[in-house]
């Protein structure tokens, strides 16, 4: 996602080998789905994961590689990490 915004439609609407990166000014929006992907990485401190709707809803990240995201990660996102890769989180987040 690079300047811009990605809202998610369907709990299907990212297939779980999907790389999620985000860039400058990119947006994320689980919008009351949860989801999997294969990674998540990028980021600056203007990237943004939310979730538009009132529920938590989980960003499930399923990789066996080493990555690290630097983008800004909202209340309502619960995010659950599976497999062997190391996910490091290195920007300002609700957690």
């Amino acid at each position: 996602v690079k300047e811009g915004i990605v809202q998610l439609g369907s709990e299907t609407g990212l297939a779980p080998t999907t790389l999620l990166s985000l860039t400058t000014d990119g947006l994320f929006d689980l919008n009351g789905f949860s989801v999997t992907v294969a990674g998540l990485s990028g980021g600056s401190v203007q990237s943004r994961i939310v979730n538009g709707a009132t529920t938590i809803d989980r960003l499930i990240i399923d990789t066996t590689l080493d990555q690290t995201y630097a983008g800004q990660i909202y209340t309502g996102v619960s995010v659950v990490k599976r497999g062997t890769g190391t996910l490091t989180l290195t920007g300002p987040n609700d957690y």
